[in-house]
């Protein structure tokens, strides 16, 4: 959960540019809930006094003078410096007075957005943008030459922000005990309300308290010592045969990189299917071949778990292949391409290479036993179950 919180007011607010205060947050049940806070003054994000200590606390809705049932004290800053930067301009004519180029000083630590890029001097109309990679400012691109610039302007880049994090524990005592879980489902709470603070003060100093708002906790479905439900039998306890598919053609398309980086930037790889869709970027450097930076954007599509739960990423080279994982009909839409997004050098591609078109499986013949009371039937792939008393 990620809080914004409003120094001038001591509210939580939307966001750092939207104040309207936020009265109630909604939550789960759990060992360890991240929250992350954010302190905000006149819509700028902004930190804590050096030496600070930032607390969250909840007691029960309106029992102010019972006992915290959840308190966390153990909130750390993330680390979070300003990028620097400087412009250098034209001297010959006709572009005398043009910002040409922006060059980063130091990229900074912590950015989670591109940050606002203002260029001020005794000319005007220049203009930039940044982008960033892990947290990093890792390119400016300037997008209005401006005019009129005696000497370098200044570059600002806005800073990030602080981020206090900490992962307070849902499931003390204290909150089960209003949960009432005692094993007897009769009296069973779908959510507790809790009326909760930040707090934080320097040193042995007096605290500061944020204003109170209430946090719904939500009861837990899954508590992690549940068994599997007996439902069907295994493959092996049935008595003719298996219920796996006797054969299938796993569909596989092939992308294959053309192109050397001529520009540092981001890169995107696109995959749609009617299974998974999904897309990854990356940080390409300025030399990087076809095998080098297809191989930057096959380790960052491993790792997109919407694609991978359906699809295998392989290849080698500048060839990055998708594999489907179960075997299916042929997927006339399955499709992967690159794309320049800051970067130049990538030949775009908008048609993948079908290796290997699908074929569904077929399965063998219908299964058949009786256990437990059930009559259970596999058949075509789909498994079914009728109780004796009712044939």
């Amino acid at each position: 959960m990620r809080f914004y919180l409003d120094l001038d007011t001591l509210a939580l607010v939307t966001s750092p540019t939207d104040n309207r205060q936020v009265y109630a947050v909604e939550s789960k049940r759990g060992d360890s809930t991240p929250i992350e806070v954010i302190f905000v003054r006149a819509g700028i994000p902004s930190t804590l006094a050096a030496g600070s200590t930032l607390t969250f606390g909840a007691k029960e809705a309106g029992k102010y003078d019972g006992s915290a049932v959840i308190m966390d004290g153990t909130f750390e800053a993330s680390p979070a410096t300003c990028a620097t930067a400087t412009a250098a301009i034209s001297s010959a004519s006709p572009t005398t007075g043009e910002v040409t180029e922006i060059s980063i000083v130091d990229g900074g630590i912590g950015y989670e957005s591109s940050p606002s890029v203002t260029i001020s001097g005794t000319g005007s109309g220049a203009t930039a943008t940044a982008s960033i990679t892990d947290g990093v400012i890792s390119a400016i691109t300037l997008t209005q030459s401006g005019s009129g610039y005696s000497t370098a302007p200044t570059v600002s880049i806005t800073a990030p922000s602080t981020k206090y994090s900490a992962t307070p524990s849902l499931n003390t005592g204290a909150l089960n005990a209003l949960f009432m879980l005692d094993g007897d489902t009769s009296n069973d709470v779908p959510y507790v309300d809790l009326m909760a603070e930040f707090s934080w003060a320097v040193g042995s100093g007096s605290p500061t308290s944020s204003k109170t708002f209430t946090l719904r906790v939500y009861n837990d479905v899954i508590r992690g010592n549940e068994g599997t439900p007996i439902e069907l039998p295994s493959p092996a306890a049935w008595l003719l045969g298996s219920s796996a598919p006797i054969n299938g053609t796993d569909q596989v398309i092939t992308a294959t990189a053309t192109g050397t980086i001529s520009t540092s930037g981001v890169g995107i790889l696109n995959f749609v299917s009617v299974a998974a869709s999904g897309g990854t970027s990356t940080y390409l450097t300025a030399g990087d071949t076809p095998t080098v930076w297809a191989g930057k954007l096959r380790t960052a599509m491993q790792g997109n778990t919407t694609v991978t739960d359906s699809f295998t990423v392989g290849g080698t080279g500048a060839a990055i292949t998708f594999t489907v994982k179960s075997p299916a009909a042929n997927d006339a839409t399955m499709n992967a391409s690159f794309v320049n997004a800051s970067c130049a050098g990538i030949t775009s591609s908008s048609t993948a290479t079908q290796t290997t078109a699908g074929v569904a499986p077929t399965y063998a013949p219908p299964y058949i036993r009786v256990a437990g009371g059930y009559l259970y039937v596999q058949e075509a792939g789909v498994w079914k179950k009728a109780a004796l008393s009712s044939l």
